[in-house]
C-alpha cells in the first residue's frame, strides 16, 4: 500500500471512499491493488464533451486495511502482493 494511504488509515479513520470514471481501469486496478472494493455505480453521473459517464464508487474500510497488512506480513516482503 502506498504510505500516504497508510498513514490516513492509522489516523483512526474507519473508512475511505472515492470516486473513479467506470472507463479508468488503470485507476481501478490500482485502487483494487491497494485494498479498495468497489461498493456502486453512479450512472451518467457526469457529463463530458463525448456525453454522460459512469462512476464506480470504491471504499475501503480500517479493518478490511488491517487484516490484509496482517496477511502481508505474514507472507513475507516477496509476497505481499500475493497474498492479497
Amino acid at each position: 500500500m502506498i504510505a500516504p494511504l497508510a498513514e490516513i488509515i492509522r489516523e483512526n479513520n474507519h473508512r475511505i471512499e472515492l470516486e473513479v470514471l467506470a472507463g479508468n481501469s488503470r485507476a481501478i486496478d490500482c485502487y483494487l491493488a491497494c485494498g479498495f472494493r468497489q461498493e456502486g455505480i453512479r450512472r451518467e453521473a457526469g457529463l463530458y464533451p463525448d456525453g454522460w459517464k459512469d462512476f464506480l464508487l470504491m471504499g475501503l474500510l480500517q479493518s478490511e486495511h488491517r487484516s490484509q497488512a496482517k496477511t502481508a506480513r505474514a507472507a513475507g516482503p516477496g509476497d505481499a502482493r500475493s497474498a492479497q
